[in-house]
């Protein structure tokens, strides 16, 4: 793996997490804005008691910051805003330093990029993040102001307590709302996405699909004769038998492949990215993977209907039309099989 795939791989690990990281993007953005405003007036209020070459670094500062998130809305990434805060952040405490009040409490400016942070990544980023202001703080203290650290060691100890206190309780917050939304999007049976989460992702590819001629193939499953499966053996039965099927299902998936259950045996793969081939390949190895070992002790077919989206367009409501019709084109011819949708 490449420095730059290593690096992206590290800010997001997969769809699902670079998903959320958007969304928290969006959801912070318009506070992270009134608050930015709020402080840049208190800032220039105090004109006449700062030094004026503090605000060259206050100005670059949020221009990096405004261009971070203009870069993020651009390419629906978060990597521009991971790699750009740090920035922000080291030239806050540059126009502290140089207005020479870093003793005076007004390192603690610095907690405003954290708690965006803490709240808006991974608690693997927030973690960094978090260790890097602790690391300004300590290095700016220490190497300009060693005596009245040494006479005086609350004036270091005071910001970076600070520091991880509202760093382990935003993460705590994020961990919590985390939590809360992975119980509104998952299916409880199958470990699956729900149709909620569905809706989501189509929105998030529509609008990728717009910026990136990118390719993207739906898969619809439908576990054959599963109503047998309940009357023969009983619901519980069944739903072992779908909870098996959901854990098959996500060993075979690639990363920024998602799943998400749409019915009682209906599934939808969604393959960003997916060539009508790959998507057909994809598929093959699903089925494939169903009828290779039984599902909760029981013989087990699944059927799959295949279609894509042209470069650049992704209309879901007609992929999906298009993929459903050929599920039930592999039911009629015999089930246990993919069928794929002409190509549009």
């Amino acid at each position: 793996m490449s420095g730059v795939a290593a690096l992206s791989s590290f800010m997001c690990r997969d769809a699902e997490e670079r998903a959320w990281t958007l969304d928290m993007h969006e959801r912070i953005r318009p506070v992270s804005r009134a608050a930015a405003g709020l402080l840049s007036v208190a800032v220039f209020a105090c004109f006449p008691w700062l030094e004026p070459w503090s605000y060259v670094p206050v100005v670059l500062g949020g221009v990096v910051f405004a261009g971070a998130s203009a870069l993020v809305d651009r390419y629906r990434r978060i990597d521009a805003m991971v790699l750009l805060l740090p920035v922000v952040q080291a030239l806050t405490v540059v126009g502290i330093v140089v207005n020479g009040r870093e003793l005076d409490g007004d390192l603690l400016l610095t907690l405003f990029a954290l708690v965006g942070a803490c709240g808006g990544f991974p608690a693997r980023l927030a973690a960094a993040f978090s260790l890097y202001t602790a690391a300004l703080i300590v290095g700016v203290t220490l190497g300009l102001h060693p005596a009245e650290f040494a006479a005086e060691p609350m004036v270091m100890l005071f910001p970076l307590v600070s520091v991880v206190c509202l760093a382990l309780m935003v993460t705590a917050m994020r961990e919590a709302t985390m939590a809360h939304r992975l119980t509104a999007v998952l299916d409880v049976l199958t470990g699956l996405l729900n149709r909620g989460a569905l809706v989501n992702r189509v929105g998030e590819l529509t609008q990728q699909s717009k910026l990136e001629p990118l390719d993207i193939g739906v898969v619809v499953l439908d576990i054959d004769h599963f109503k047998h499966v309940n009357d023969s053996y009983g619901h519980q039965r069944g739903d072992e038998v779908l909870a098996e099927f959901g854990r098959r299902l996500r060993r075979q998936l690639r990363a920024f492949d998602l799943a998400y259950r749409v019915g009682g045996e209906e599934f939808v793969v969604l393959v960003p990215g997916g060539t009508p081939r790959q998507t057909r390949e994809l598929a093959e190895r699903l089925v494939h993977a169903v009828r290779a070992e039984p599902l909760a002790g029981l013989t087990v077919t699944v059927s799959a209907g295949v279609a894509t989206s042209s470069a650049g367009t992704f209309d879901y409501d007609a992929v999906f039309a298009r993929a459903d019709a050929a599920l039930y084109s592999a039911k009629r011819s015999g089930r246990d099989q993919v069928a794929a949708a002409a190509t549009a």
